[in-house]
């Protein structure tokens, strides 16, 4: 999902620079893909490490 995101934010950066698409158009999108990558990296389930020393 996040790469999904940042795919989505990628092309939007692009096009918005390219001038494709205005800033006014695309800066509510954009941050909507922001938020949304930080969130799921934030709420990502940490690996535990369960090996017991011998």
């Amino acid at each position: 999902m996040i790469l999904i995101q940042l795919i989505d934010l990628g092309a939007g950066i692009f096009y918005t620079m390219v001038g494709v698409v205005p800033l006014a158009d695309s800066a509510f999108p954009m941050f909507n893909a922001t938020w949304i990558i930080v969130l799921l990296y934030l709420w990502m389930p940490k690996k535990h490490n369960n090996a017991q020393p011998a």
